[in-house]
């Protein structure tokens, strides 16, 4: 955790290197303190308590992930869980969805990257997402610790909503007739397209004609089970104090077209006392 360098220092949080950076320690601020990251190409946005989404070359029409503006509940995200699989415990490795009453927390908005750093039930986790500057991407470098004297199994979990295409999709059963996802072993990765792109562009159809893109979530080790099906993660009127996902020891690997979209990936983590693991995706 960053204790060194602190400028400015106040309820929420304070400066660090030299001002370049600020870092909360306290999730809950007036209202959602967000970092704006892009390359002129892909970007995406992530507040303090995890909320924010993804886009290519525009952020109304053409966002890859979906996201709603609400600056009370900050709520729709990208996120990532762990779960202990002998406790059964699940918590999210940023302030939202979840709400885990960290051990320790705080979130570090930097000039092209933010960090999430946090200690609950014994586990240390840290979580950076930053846009690199020539590629159209994001990438996520995530570090577990076990802090303990006991070995533990855990799995983590990624979650996040699939859109491809233009803000708001006023008519969501119509859209997800038309995203398509399936998996690749050779690249370990879920891969993600649509065959209808609604974004009025002049010169161009409003209506008929394919989102012209191919979007990837890959990680740099093969998951132990994944899920492209809202439904299957929480299951019919479940949230995520509830949902099957949390309940189940494997996903059914479902992906295809004409269901709610996602991807999410689980990654069963064994780690004895003391030892880190990392993982990567992109």
């Amino acid at each position: 955790m960053e204790k060194k360098g602190k400028m400015l220092e106040g309820r929420y949080g304070y400066f660090a290197d030299n001002g370049a950076s600020y870092v909360i320690t306290d999730w809950r601020t007036p209202r959602p303190w967000i970092n704006v990251i892009s390359n002129g190409k892909w970007g995406l946005t992530v507040s303090q308590a995890g909320g924010g989404y993804s886009w290519l070359s525009h952020s109304m029409l053409n966002r890859i992930t979906r996201w709603n503006q609400d600056i009370i509940q900050d709520g729709d995200g990208k996120f990532v869980f762990v779960k202990d699989l002998d406790d059964g415990k699940v918590w999210s490795l940023t302030p939202q969805p979840m709400k885990p009453v960290y051990d320790e927390f705080q979130c570090k908005h930097g000039m092209g990257f933010t960090t999430f750093s946090a200690r609950f039930n014994g586990i240390s986790t840290e979580w950076t997402l930053f846009v690199p500057p020539d590629f159209s991407s994001e990438f996520w470098t995530i570090s577990i610790k076990n802090e303990t004297d006991r070995p533990r199994r855990l799995s983590l979990i990624s979650y996040f909503e699939y859109l491809l295409g233009a803000f708001p999709d006023w008519h969501r059963e119509f859209h997800k007739l038309f995203i398509r996802t399936r998996y690749s072993a050779s690249d370990a990765a879920i891969i993600a397209d649509s065959t209808l792109w609604t974004a009025n562009i002049p010169a161009e159809p409003g209506w008929n004609k394919d989102w012209p893109y191919t979007c990837f979530f890959i990680a740099d080790r093969v998951p132990s089970s994944l899920t492209c099906s809202k439904e299957e993660f929480f299951g019919q009127y479940n949230d995520w104090k509830d949902a099957c996902a949390w309940k189940i020891d494997k996903f059914s690997s479902q992906t295809g077209t004409g269901f709610d979209q996602i991807a999410s990936m689980q990654f069963d983590i064994p780690l004895k006392p003391g030892e880190t693991t990392k993982i990567e995706f992109c």
